[in-house]
């Protein structure tokens, strides 16, 4: 728990919950991939609510840690992270990998705490704001035969496709230089280095 002593009387700021019974359960039967997400409360108290979910062998969801904080910002990511990670082991004895939707502060923190980490990006967030730029259905079979691939060479085969059907016009990004600034290893199955197919 922490207090914001700037103000008087002190109030709370954060608050953290990860139950020995949930990690234990993570780190003996779970896969080694940690789901990072934040939501508003829109109760009467306000601010956000952080959470670290797993996979169970049956392919469920499985609650690792929550953390009420008053922002979502790298600070409060930090934090959340720091005390996650102390709980759970750290990148280097346990091997984690990570998977989000690119929140604000997420991927300095993760960055900062884990090194060398995989970190994934969430398919489905990445799609809903490739699509907001790029419409139509062959372009997006393309983005999801892209991303799902096994082969290396397949994916880049891919991106050329896509290269190749929308070439470059004065003044506009095209899909490909769109998918081409985010580096294929947070977001391509074919360079994870933890082999799974959970893509979010």
């Amino acid at each position: 728990m922490k207090l914001n002593k700037e103000v008087n009387p002190p109030v709370l700021q954060r608050m953290y919950f990860c139950l020995k019974g949930m990690r234990d359960g993570f780190i003996e039967g779970c896969r080694p991939l940690i789901g990072l997400d934040g939501c508003f409360l829109k109760g009467l108290f306000k601010g956000q609510l952080l959470a670290a979910i797993g996979r169970d062998p049956n392919d469920n969801i499985y609650p690792i840690a929550v953390a009420y904080v008053e922002v979502e910002k790298y600070d409060s990511w930090e934090w959340f992270l720091n005390l996650l990670l102390r709980d759970i082991g750290s990148h280097n004895e346990r091997g984690w990998a990570f998977i989000s939707d690119r929140q604000k502060g997420l991927l300095e923190a993760i960055a900062e705490l884990a090194p060398g980490a995989e970190h994934r990006f969430c398919l489905r967030h990445m799609y809903n704001n490739f699509k907001g730029k790029f419409k139509g259905q062959e372009l997006k079979k393309m983005f999801w035969k892209a991303a799902s691939t096994y082969n290396v060479n397949q994916h880049l085969k891919t991106m050329a496709e896509i290269q190749n059907m929308y070439p470059k016009r004065v003044g506009e990004q095209t899909p490909y230089e769109w998918l081409a600034e985010i580096p294929p290893v947070h977001w391509a199955r074919c360079f994870f280095q933890l082999k799974q197919d959970v893509m979010c």
